[in-house]
Parts: C-alpha cells; sequence; structure tokens
C-alpha cells in the first residue's frame, strides 16, 4: 500500500487498499458539511459494493442530534454507540483523523480525541474506506505506515487537560521520531516532567525523564533502572514561565533525544536506554496540555519550527534540517511581506555562519521588480539567475514550497510553481535554513518526504 492523496473527490468517495489494512494507518479526510445537511457517513468494510459487513460506521445525523458508530457483521447490526456532542457544523469545514491500530481504531474531529472504538471484525477483512452523504470532500489522504505516521493525541475532546498524562506509542520508538507537547505553567508551577518509560506503569523503567524545575532555577534529565536513578545531568535555566504558553519538541536520534523549547534547542541526552524498549510516553506534574502529537516517521522528519497561531517571528531566522536534506525534502514557509520591504531572502545553507557556503540563495526583489537565485561558495558568488516576476505582495501573506529533487531545488508560490535552480553544490552538505530580510515568519516547515508540492 503506497501513500494516497486525492484533491477534492466526488461523494459518494472509495478508496480501496489491494494489500488489506493494516497496524499504523492513518486517514486524513477534509472537508465541509453542506448547510442543508441531514447525515453523512464514513465506513470501513469488506467490499467497495457489498456493505453486508462494516467494521467501523462512523455516522453523523444532524436530523437526530447525534453522532453514533457501529459494526454490521453478517447483515446484521450490533450495538450503537452515540454521543450528543456537537462535533460538526452545517456549512462549516471539518478535519477527521482516523488511526488504524491492532486494537481499535482512533477518532478526532479538528485534532480533538473523540473515540477509541475496539475491532470487532479483523483487519485482515477490511479493504475499503467508503465516504457517503451530504458533504463536499476537499483532500483525503492516506498514510500508511513507513510512509509518515502522524498520531494525534487530544485527551478530553475540547478540554485543555491538566496532567498526568499516560500514552503508549503505536510501537517501540526509532531515530527519527518526534514527540511534540503544546501547553501552559499554571501560576503556582513548581516543576513537571516527561518521561520516556518502557512500560505504562509507574514502576517501569524510565530511559529519559526532562524535569524543569521552576522552583530550583534547572532542568534535570535523568534515567530510572530497576528503581534506581542513574547519575542526572543538571542544566542551569528554565526556558519555561508561569502562565506562559510552551511548544516542547523532542526529536529521537540513533544517539540521544534532542529536546527543543519553543523553537530552540535546549539540550541533549545521549541514550542509556536501547530505543526497542522505549514504548510509552507519560507527562507528570504542574502542567497545562493543549496537545500530544506524536510523529512516528520512518523515512523522514517533519519539523515545525514556529508554530503559534497569533506569533510572528521576526528575521533574521536560523533552523537546521535536523537530519538534513535529500531528495523529497519539502521546506514550507508560511509569513508576511512588511509593507515597507524592498526585498527579503530565503538560504539553503551548509552551515549557520554568516560566511558560510549557501547552496541557493532565493531573493525577491520589490523595488526591481526580480527574482535573483545564486550560490556562494568560499564566500565567492556564482553567476546570478532571474526571474523576471516578484509574486508576492507587500503586507500580505505568503506560503512558499521548496522542493529538493536530486538535480535541482524547485519552489513554488501560494501553491504555484515558479522557478528551478540546478544544483551547484551537493546537497549532502545542506544543514541550515535561513530567512533574512523584509518579512515576519508565522511557521516553518521541514518534512523530508511525502509532503505536497507545489
Amino acid at each position: 500500500m503506497s501513500e494516497e492523496i486525492v484533491q477534492n473527490p466526488t461523494v459518494p468517495f472509495f478508496t480501496h487498499f489491494h494489500s488489506g489494512m493494516k497496524n499504523g494507518i492513518l486517514f486524513i479526510i477534509n472537508g465541509t458539511v453542506l448547510p442543508s445537511a441531514d447525515s453523512f457517513f464514513l465506513n470501513f468494510q469488506g467490499s467497495t459494493v457489498n456493505t453486508d459487513e462494516i467494521a467501523f460506521h462512523f455516522n453523523v445525523r444532524f436530523d437526530e442530534g447525534i453522532v453514533g458508530w457501529n459494526t454490521k457483521e453478517n447483515k446484521v447490526w450490533g450495538k450503537r454507540g452515540e454521543t450528543s456532542e456537537v462535533l460538526f457544523t452545517k456549512g462549516q469545514p471539518f478535519e477527521i483523523q482516523i488511526i488504524v491500530t491492532d486494537q481499535e481504531y482512533k477518532v478526532s474531529v479538528d485534532k480533538n480525541h473523540v473515540l477509541d472504538y475496539p475491532h470487532k471484525i479483523p483487519l485482515n477483512r477490511v479493504n475499503t474506506l467508503a465516504v457517503d452523504g451530504a458533504i463536499s470532500l476537499q483532500r483525503m489522504e492516506v498514510q500508511p505506515q513507513g510512509i509518515g505516521f502522524h498520531h494525534h493525541y487530544f485527551p478530553g475532546g475540547q478540554q485543555i487537560n491538566t496532567s498526568p498524562l499516560g500514552s503508549k506509542f503505536p510501537s517501540t520508538i526509532r531515530a527519527g521520531t518526534v514527540v511534540i507537547i503544546n501547553g501552559s505553567i499554571p501560576p503556582l508551577a513548581d516543576r513537571f516532567n516527561v518521561n520516556f518509560r518502557t512500560g505504562d506503569v509507574q514502576k517501569n523503567d524510565i530511559a529519559y525523564q526532562f524535569n524543569p524545575r521552576l522552583d530550583e532555577g534547572q532542568v534535570i534529565s535523568n534515567t530510572r533502572i530497576n528503581n534506581n536513578w542513574l547519575q542526572r545531568e543538571a542544566k542551569s535555566g528554565v526556558p519555561f514561565a508561569r502562565e506562559e504558553p510552551f511548544e516542547l519538541r523532542f526529536l529521537v536520534t540513533d544517539q540521544s533525544y534532542k529536546v527543543y523549547v519553543n523553537g530552540n534547542n535546549f539540550l541533549d541526552y545521549n541514550h542509556r536506554i536501547p530505543l526497542d524498549q522505549v514504548n510509552t510516553l507519560a507527562i507528570m506534574g504542574c502542567v497545562i496540555l493543549n496537545s500530544v502529537e506524536i510523529q512516528a516517521e520512518a523515512s523522514g522528519f517533519h519539523h515545525l519550527y514556529f508554530q503559534g497561531e497569533d506569533i510572528q517571528k521576526s528575521v533574521p531566522l536560523l533552523t537546521q534540517f535536523l537530519i538534513g536534506a535529500s531528495g523529497g525534502t519539502v521546506v514550507m514557509i508560511n509569513g508576511t511581506v512588511l509593507p515597507s520591504a524592498t526585498n527579503f531572502t530565503i538560504d539553503i545553507q551548509c552551515n549557520d555562519k554568516t560566511n558560510d557556503d549557501i547552496a541557493f540563495h532565493f531573493k525577491p526583489h520589490f523595488d526591481k521588480g526580480y527574482i535573483v537565485c545564486n550560490t556562494m561558495r568560499n564566500r565567492i558568488w556564482g553567476s546570478e539567475e532571474y526571474k523576471s516576476e516578484v509574486p508576492f505582495t507587500k503586507g500580505q501573506p505568503f506560503e512558499t514550497r521548496t522542493l529538493v529533487t536530486s538535480q535541482s531545488y524547485k519552489v513554488s508560490v501560494d501553491r504555484s510553481e515558479v522557478l528551478e535552480y540546478n544544483h551547484r553544490i551537493p546537497v549532502e552538505l545542506v544543514t541550515t535554513l535561513g530567512v533574512f530580510g523584509g518579512v515576519t515568519v508565522k511557521t516553518v516547515e521541514i518534512q523530508a518526504q511525502g509532503a505536497a508540492f507545489p
């Protein structure tokens, strides 16, 4: 089974999995409820035409004011489950994510966890997803395990949650796994901890405990084996503030856990317990959780650099390609051009210093009406390449996407391809992204495989 993305599919929509359903598949469904809707449904079933057997039926009924779920086996429906919680609104867009695990279907709506539905029909008898009813579909994405598995764990539906939180990883973690925690610190908080454990009970070993102590002004990192703590590592300074939101990221590499707070690398903690023994995330202490996201991407790293809906990141901005760049890497930048801008620059560099080599220099000039592309090697610029239009507007938002291929960089602006620039420096030497000049940046996302282009 390969990754599938369908834009604007018609309803009813069917997709068939020739190799059957497997653990780890993620379905992302983006659509809009029709203003006159009475109902719509999703079925995981054993055939595109025969509905005698439906493993998981998810049915939104506006006429009854409920969302229901059920299984039909041998033409007979089981006992229906339902909720009267308002999850969808007529005339409004929605996103449904469904993760298939060995035990259940995990459903979230608009990034809020809704339902875990245990399997009643084995996965090997399920090969079709059907979507029908009073909706329009804008995008249907299927991510099989190994292409890019994203697990969004949003405990407690719409509510912000206090810890403790325990969540099993879909499997043991591996290099490339990313854990993203968005939350805030209560006004009287003294400390909290994030634990990567070998099991889901407190007595299990802790491969890594990240323990910010606001009362002591330091962060403690440690490992516990057989109920005995090892030599702790202390880092002075706490990058969290009471009553302030935060984004905390853990990137798992072959050597260490890399910890980022609000987009900045804070520390690295080397492994003391093998990764293949780690299967549980636990968060304890004085912290409020908005969302916990686990990205277990075997083929690439999905790095959201700056993730604040209401915050613009001023430039210059520098961030590393945490696992390098290669063919298939896509860099996505969302920002806004300053009203007074004369130009700005996006550089894909070989290091993060001012005079380091620049593999790809992309510079729109508003004052001159063109884009300049170039490469700098050993502090010497090469011959410039020009594009005689500037697809940006002063004072307006934009999205750029840069796709790295084996031969070139391809650039799109607001999902329209603009130019292609052939490599002059091997892409294996690229380590850093830089943004400079007359823009503010809202998000930078680096995805190693599978991102859409243009």
